[in-house]
């Protein structure tokens, strides 16, 4: 790897924070995205958004994390950083386990991508189990010390 590749690789994963970042503390503070208004268009937009993120992350891999792998620091770190990017980048407010869930979906069609090679397979499986998940059914709600307490019944 030349320092310019070198370069290049620091400048995209820089980028790649920067964006992570400004898109999670507009969701935390601003509310953003708002609420879907209807079933139907809210798959149509998960299954949107797992194509725009299966291009990108198909497109960060090959072009930035097997650069990474073959400068030597090893598959098992390359795995690491796909699975803090991809977990990252599906985080929500209050639904850890649900961001951790798409990070370790997403570092799993790395590790498919990075054995067979078929940047296809990878992105189609990707859109097909993440997309429509996060649109249809949307991320799980797990209960969290902000939730809000059951209501009591009169007779208690």
């Amino acid at each position: 790897m030349t320092p310019a590749d070198l370069q290049l690789t620091l400048l995209v994963w820089a980028a790649t924070v920067l964006l992570v970042g400004a898109v999670a503390l507009r969701t935390r503070f601003l509310g953003w995205p708002p609420p879907p208004r209807s079933r139907k268009l809210s798959g149509l937009g998960g299954l949107l958004r797992g194509v725009v993120v299966a291009a990108w992350e198909e497109w960060l891999y090959r072009q930035q994390i097997q650069r990474l792998l073959v400068a030597g620091l090893g598959a098992p770190m390359g795995l690491l950083l796909a699975l803090a990017i991809f977990t990252v980048a599906h985080w929500r407010p209050g639904e850890w386990r649900f961001a951790l869930l798409a990070g370790l979906a997403g570092t799993f069609w790395v590790w498919l991508y990075h054995h067979t090679g078929s940047v296809g397979a990878s992105a189609l499986a990707h859109c097909l189990l993440i997309g429509p998940w996060l649109g249809v059914w949307g991320p799980p709600r797990f209960r969290t010390s902000r939730s809000p307490r059951p209501s009591r019944r009169w007779w208690e």
